[in-house]
């Protein structure tokens, strides 16, 4: 998860672009991306898992960075 901040909270959602109940993320939060995609603007949404509660939801693309299978950034 990036962000300006590190240690700052990300909100994550439970659906693309959906409601928001309060569970976020940290800047720096190493996540496995499952899936992704389309929000109701149009906009990129990941579906990721955290690795130490194993909680999945969903994070906007302004707030992640991915490997591609290259080994490339893709943001």
């Amino acid at each position: 998860i990036v962000g300006q901040n590190p240690g700052s909270r990300v909100n994550i959602r439970h659906s693309p672009g959906g409601y928001h109940d309060g569970t976020y993320g940290l800047v720096n939060d190493i996540v496995s991306v499952l899936g992704y995609g389309l929000g109701p603007e149009c906009k990129t949404w990941f579906r990721v898992k955290f690795s130490g509660s194993e909680y999945v939801g969903w994070i906007h693309q302004d707030y992640i960075r991915t490997l591609d299978h290259q080994g490339g950034l893709w943001d």
